[in-house]
């Protein structure tokens, strides 16, 4: 995989806000009782991981938890995009993110999983939009300045 530009990282995120807020309601009609348990255990887990500044591993379980949820909406085509995005945002974290820090709450996954567990898809979709977005503005994506020589520096002749 190449280092995603800024450009990029934008995108990814824009395109996670459309996809995942929509998914709620389906996913808020959906869930199972053991999807509830399996999401709290991937929410503790990453938040262990974090507790013990596992980053990657963090980052890892977070992208898991996303898939997971795409996945219980029950679009398996949109579920496979979000898994996609949800890889991507993994390598977006890695470069533009802060060490120890996944850019959202250690309690957001288990906030989204009470709205989802209480059938409210309107409000899961809403607290969804708010921990993406809190994520995108906790890094630090600017572009990089080109290393263009200042050519009058390099030919100018001492008078």
């Amino acid at each position: 995989m190449t280092r995603p530009s800024v450009d990029e990282a934008r995108d990814v995120f824009e395109a996670r806000l459309l996809v995942e807020c929509a998914m709620m309601d389906a996913a808020a009609k959906r869930i199972t009782e053991e999807d509830i348990q399996e999401l709290q255990e991937m929410a503790k887990q990453e938040r262990e991981a974090l507790r013990n500044r596992e980053q990657r591993i963090a980052i890892k379980l977070s992208a898991t938890f996303h898939a997971r949820l795409a996945e219980i909406s029950g679009n398996r085509t949109l579920a496979g995009f979000v898994g996609q995005l949800a890889s991507r945002s993994s390598l977006i974290l890695a470069v533009y993110g802060n060490a120890g820090h996944l850019g959202c709450e250690s309690h957001d996954h288990d906030n989204l999983i009470d709205f989802l567990a209480a059938g409210d898809g309107a409000k899961a979709s809403d607290f969804m939009e708010r921990h993406l977005k809190s994520i995108e503005a906790s890094l630090s994506i600017f572009e990089e300045p080109e290393e263009t020589p200042d050519l009058w520096d390099i030919f100018a002749v001492d008078a």
